[in-house]
């Protein structure tokens, strides 16, 4: 009697096609080999032929990277002990997780190479790789449920295709291998014919998706005790994953054990800290950058849960609401932070795709759950099951900052659903077929509930009191903005320090002029960043998002501010603020509701142009936190000519009040800045300037350069000087800042040619302070062309001192014939050689209003 039939149990017959259709390891070997060489070819195609912006390193990768430097060069050099001390690898490994460790590291410890930026063409080939890995998984998978080498090649192909997982093998990060182990769990745990091997493979895929991603925990262990209670040989199989899954889970507790001292069985992804910003309401459930005062009071030895409590039990009904938007931002758009096209598909294009997937895989769901699972062999339907599990754990990334990034995982889980709710509504067999009915109903469900998940943010802000409704407008040449505040009725501040005028609008408000009461102030708005300098290096962030976004970090949304003497506020009359528009047009922004939300500053990733962008949406530009805010009674217009137009809404033009100190509460400690995305010139020699003044006029000579950048009074730069000179950086000394000033304002000038290939080049400048500290200029122009004849540049920045322990030592300069922030990554022969002239600096310390450490009432 064949096997099948003499098995006790139904849920052990091996997964074979019906007769007639058998399949072997020749039609799995092809179902997973198609699509995954089309998986591979079209990875390296968007990442070595249509990739022109790398981002293989941004965000979290460069740490990773880091992490892996650091292993290597203890293993070259012996110091196997430093591994483990707080400082060492080990530390960053805990921080990290061990999947890109245990991928990457075993290749150049082999090889004796210590990888660098310039080595993201293997980082990006290997991610490429696993990917593939991932689609073949998709395509055997469906395979084993729906016994139909169509679907199944047609599921791995699609999900090949799928744009955010193409973008992603570009990109250092975890999720990419994440989603394969995903897949490798529920291919080894659907397996049933290796009762030892197969559940030991799946016991180390749950292992270190345990340690790698804590919040898929409770699915994880769920599904891989379910799988092992399918086999035949229960226990064996139990035991043979428990012991695989516990291998990992010990060895990463004795590292955690030999670093810190305290045991922890998953990476250290600081749950309290992300608990905090998830559930503030304040910020919308977002995190910013610095860190609210809630996130920094509440501390790693709380616990998460407590925190959670505590948060939930005082603002109950807003967390309801805070959970119900989470929903959209996990699964709502596709996982693109830098809202690239994928194989010439647009984002519009990208969200199509995600919203096609998210509905497919949901009618796969239900089609599945309702139509066909009583009729399918357990055996043949575990992998969906698994799958269902899987998907359902996803949901536990709810408790956190949810966005697009979290939910990645799922989509092979998604893809698969849909294939086969399609499969099976396509039966080979007429019989087979389902009724209409049934199909029509679980695709208007399925219909519904990605709705409800699309549209969950929108409905739950319908009522909610905070909900920020604004509106914008365009001003002309000529027109001018004109807010005014009474403060007769308003008890405002005995004594204020300095004062400040605001404005939420775009770039071009910098060339406005500002009157207060009919004053003209002689300077212009500037972002809110340059007066507090721990908002200044929300300049890093801004820079790596900007290049691969094709815009200028100007662009994005940010307050602008301008300092105004107090003597010019009438504090108890009326006060009219005007903006006259001059050349161009500008916007500017206004509040529907004055009320409707108490947090100074919107979210500068969330709007406009960039709002595609889920991932980075948590970033925002605050002035400070806490925000003081004072009632005055006031109204907008907008004056064209001698026509005025009154405006039901309030434009956001606001008055900042700073506080001195209070006398029984010491001042907040301002963050030293340090721009560590930023590849640092190093100084090879520098000159000492003679004058010690407050404005400081510097030229910076050919000669403090590396020999092989000196061509004469001009300095070069091309590929072969790149990789060959010891440095492309200078550095030159800059005179002393008096007591009392707290920003330089910095213009550097120069003029440059390209000698071969016009293009664009890079310049950077940075700041050094007296304790080593670097800040890079937060305002550099991403590139500059460099033409076939002489050319002027000018780089322009106002940089708060404060970023430098107030006293800077010197600027750095470093010139490349790329895109500097790309210069990391290398150069080709058809980017420019460049010739550099003229280069000099002009500066001046000047005394500026700072919000760092500050009480200030904004009216």
């Amino acid at each position: 009697m064949p096997a099948a039939v003499a098995a006790p149990r139904q849920s052990v017959i091996s997964p074979t096609l019906p007769p007639g259709r058998e399949h072997g390891r020749w039609l799995s070997l092809i179902c997973f080999s198609v699509p995954a060489l089309f998986a591979l070819t079209l990875a390296l195609l968007h990442n070595f032929t249509w990739c022109d912006i790398r981002i293989t390193l941004a965000t979290d990768g460069k740490h990773y990277l880091t992490t892996i430097q650091k292993f290597v060069e203890a293993f070259s050099t012996g110091n196997i002990a430093g591994i483990l001390s707080a400082e060492g690898p080990g530390a960053h490994l805990l921080l990290d997780g061990p999947l890109l460790a245990l991928l990457y590291l075993p290749l150049f410890l082999l090889s004796g190479h210590i990888p660098g930026p310039r080595d993201w063409n293997l980082l990006a080939q290997g991610q490429s790789l696993l990917h593939a890995g991932t689609a073949g998984l998709v395509s055997i998978l469906v395979l084993r449920v729906t016994r139909n080498p169509f679907w199944a090649c047609v599921a791995g192909g699609l999900f090949a295709a799928y744009p955010p997982a193409v973008l992603q093998t570009g990109h250092f990060m975890t999720e990419t291998p994440a989603a394969l182990l995903c897949l490798v769990m529920i291919w080894a745990m659907s397996t049933l014919k290796r009762p030892l091997i197969a559940p030991a493979l799946g016991g180390l895929a749950a292992g270190l998706l345990i340690v790698s991603k804590p919040a898929l925990i409770p699915a994880v262990v769920i599904g891989l005790f379910y799988g092992c209670m399918q086999f035949q040989f229960r226990k064996k199989a139990f035991l043979a994953a428990l012991v695989a899954a516990l291998a990992v889970l010990s060895s990463w507790c004795a590292l955690s054990v030999c670093v810190t001292g305290a045991p922890s069985f998953t990476a250290r992804r600081q749950p309290v800290y992300n608990v905090s910003k998830a559930w503030n309401t304040e910020f919308d459930g977002w995190g910013c950058n610095p860190h609210p005062v809630l996130t920094d009071l509440n501390a790693e030895s709380d616990g998460p849960l407590n925190v959670t409590y505590g948060m939930w039990q005082g603002h109950f009904e807003e967390c309801m609401r805070l959970t119900a938007r989470k929903v959209t931002r996990l699964f709502g758009l596709p996982w693109n932070d830098f809202k690239n096209r994928s194989l010439g598909v647009d984002m519009n294009g990208q969200i199509f795709w995600h919203q096609l997937l998210l509905c497919s895989g949901l009618y796969g769901l239900i089609f599945f759950l309702t139509c066909r699972y009583k009729s399918i062999p357990p055996a043949q339907r575990l992998a969906a099951e698994l799958c269902f599990i899987l998907l359902i754990g996803h949901f536990a990334y709810l408790l956190a900052e949810s966005t697009a990034r979290y939910a990645f995982t799922a989509m092979p889980l998604l893809m698969i659903l849909a294939m086969v709710g399609l499969g099976f509504s396509g039966g080979a067999e007429p019989s087979e077929r389902p009724k209409v009915g049934g199909v029509l109903s679980c695709l208007i469900a399925a219909m519904l509930l990605t709705s409800l998940i699309l549209h969950a943010e929108k409905i739950s802000k319908r009522d909610d009191p905070k909900n920020l409704r604004e509106l914008s407008h365009l001003l002309t040449f000529g027109q001018r903005a004109e807010k005014t505040l009474d403060f007769s009725e308003t008890t405002t501040p005995g004594r204020v320090q300095s004062v400040l005028v605001l404005v939420d609008g775009d770039k071009n408000l910098e060339q406005c002029e500002v009157l207060v009461n009919g004053q003209r102030i002689g300077e212009h708005l500037l972002p809110v960043n340059h007066f507090d300098g721990p908002h200044y290096n929300l300049y890093d962030q801004m820079r790596e998002f900007a290049p691969s976004m094709g815009v200028n970090a100007e662009e994005f949304r940010q307050w602008r501010a301008v300092a105004v003497a107090p003597e010019l506020i009438h504090w108890n009359g009326k006060n009219k603020i005007e903006l006259a528009v001059r050349p161009a047009a500008a916007t500017i922004y206004g509040d529907a509701n004055v009320d409707s939300r108490f947090m100074l500053s919107p979210d500068y990733f969330s709007y406009g142009l960039v709002s595609s962008a889920p991932a980075a949406a948590g970033a925002e530009s605050r002035c400070i936190d806490p925000v003081i805010t004072g009632s005055a009674r006031q109204n907008s217009r907008i004056l064209s000519g001698s026509r005025a137009e009154r405006l039901f809404d309030s434009l956001r033009i606001k008055v900042a009040c700073v506080l001195p100190p209070a006398s029984t509460t010491a001042p907040r400690t301002i963050q030293q800045g340090s721009d560590r995305s930023a590849p640092v010139p190093s100084i090879k020699k520098s000159i000492l300037p003679a004058i010690q003044e407050t404005r400081f006029h510097l030229k910076i000579p050919a000669s403090i350069f590396d020999p092989m950048l000196q061509e004469g009074e001009q300095i070069r730069i091309n590929k072969t000087i790149l990789y060959s000179a010891r440095s492309i950086g200078a550095s030159i000394k800059l005179p002393h800042a008096s007591q009392g000033q707290s920003h330089i304002k910095l213009v550097i000038t120069g003029e440059l040619k390209a000698l071969r290939n016009p293009g664009e080049t890079g310049v950077l400048v940075a700041l050094t302070g007296k304790d080593g500290t670097v800040a890079t200029l937060g305002k550099l122009p991403r590139a500059i062309r460099a033409g076939s004849s002489w050319s002027s540049f000018v780089i322009t920045d106002t940089v708060p001192l404060s970023l430098l322990s107030g006293q800077p030592d010197s600027l750095a300069v470093a010139l490349y014939p790329v895109p500097w922030m790309e210069g990391q990554y290398g150069a080709s022969r058809k980017n420019p050689d460049a010739a550099f002239r003229n280069l000099r600096v002009d500066g001046e310390y000047t005394a500026l209003p700072g919000i760092a450490g500050t009480r200030v009432i904004f009216y």
